[in-house]
């Protein structure tokens, strides 16, 4: 069975809800040491950028994110909405958390973060193992090798219904699994949607 990066699984990993449809991009680390962003000749104060990367540091109201080695900041408010498997608060962010962000440019040369996702993960593929709180998904389908742990809550919403648990899932079922990657390599799903 082959395992897939922390690094790599996260970088995979789309929203279905559209969130990474975003008109302008942060480019960081390409040639320049410092941030640069694109079309930034028609930028304005209500322009939201879209980041991603690594969160190096994390302070009282503020994380750095770097991709291809280059940081920038952004600036939690009260109107950030942070999610790391729940709406939640910047002191459940930590180090090494993969993010993908939305904010808006400050005169300061920081940006205001608007929403984070914090290591959220989508993924699909067919159920290899059962158990009573765990499942092992064939991520991609039956044909896969990369096999991704998943773990459910009574937090966990199961076909729009909440705490419903795993039970009714059966081997080879085709899944989609929206959740929080863990450090261990598995994913505590939020919610997840079976085929019929």
């Amino acid at each position: 069975m082959e395992k897939i990066s922390r690094r790599d699984f996260l970088k995979q990993a789309v929203f279905s809800f559209g969130a990474l449809t975003f008109g302008k991009v942060l480019r960081i680390g390409e040639t320049q040491e410092e941030p640069q962003l694109v079309d930034l000749q028609e930028l304005n104060g209500d322009d939201e950028i879209f980041f991603e990367g690594l969160i190096s540091n994390v302070d009282k109201d503020r994380f750095i994110v770097v991709n291809n080695g280059s940081p920038a900041t952004l600036i939690v408010t009260e109107q950030t909405r942070l999610w790391k498997g729940k709406v939640t608060t910047l002191d459940q962010v930590e180090p090494g958390d993969f993010i993908y962000a939305r904010g808006l440019p400050n005169p300061s040369g920081d940006f205001i973060a608007l929403k984070v996702w914090v290591n959220i993960v989508n993924s699909y593929g067919t159920v290899a193992e059962i158990g009573s709180n765990r499942l092992l998904l064939r991520v991609g389908g039956f044909k896969s090798n990369v096999h991704l742990p998943i773990f459910v809550d009574s937090e966990t919403i199961l076909d729009e219904v909440k705490g419903i648990g795993i039970q009714n899932i059966h081997s080879d079922q085709f899944i989609q699994a929206l959740g929080v990657y863990q450090r261990d390599g598995s994913l505590l799903a939020t919610r997840i949607w079976t085929s019929l």
